[in-house]
């Protein structure tokens, strides 16, 4: 965005705000506000306000289980995934009603499950005025994805990607994407929404 247009950035948690401030201001970044909202209600003060969201929602992580690090999966739990889901739909619900109509939401987590993912859009297909929009990606070959931005290739190596699972929710979720881990990426699930 070359510093022009406003960016929003909300992040509840405060030690991550910091973060967050300290990564913007190293970048020389001038157009964005950081906030500290609760991302569930943001929807009070920001209705129909944004062209564009990006929402990465908390989630259970599965993408970043390491099987030689116990630690990176000792705390999850079907407990954990059941919580995260409630959390994850009201998220998308106030993502959803800040976006102007005919405007994007692109959500992501760093987890593999179908509950938190493909469920969590079919939610949002069946209960708001959404339609799913097939992420732009060409495989040229076997180890390469080109994702197309406008008229520009972004050349990324994606060798291990599914389409969304369709079983039991709409057959659009097989426009939505799942990364599986590798030694280049964390699994990692995108859906693209354009606001009716």
């Amino acid at each position: 965005m070359n510093n022009s247009g406003n960016i929003i950035a909300n992040e509840i948690d405060k030690i991550r705000l910091e973060k967050l401030n300290y990564n913007i201001k190293i970048q020389g970044t001038t157009n964005v506000k950081t906030i500290n909202y609760d991302g569930s209600v943001l929807y009070k003060d920001y209705t129909e306000k944004f062209d564009k969201i990006l929402l990465d929602t908390p989630c259970s992580g599965e993408g970043r289980f390491d099987i030689n690090n116990p630690k990176s999966y000792s705390s999850w739990s079907s407990n954990m995934v059941n919580n995260l889901t409630k959390i994850q739909q009201n998220l998308i619900e106030s993502a959803i009603k800040c976006c102007k109509k005919g405007g994007t939401i692109v959500y992501s987590t760093c987890t593999l499950n179908k509950f938190e993912n493909e469920k969590i859009i079919d939610y949002a297909l069946k209960n708001f005025q959404v339609k799913i929009d097939e992420l732009n990606i060409i495989r040229e070959n076997t180890n390469e994805v080109n994702l197309k931005l406008k008229n520009e290739k972004l050349n990324i190596n994606l060798p291990n990607t599914l389409k969304g699972n369709t079983n039991g929710v709409s057959k659009e979720l097989s426009k939505t994407l799942k990364i599986i881990p590798n030694e280049t990426f964390e699994g990692f699930y995108i859906a693209k929404l354009i606001k009716l």
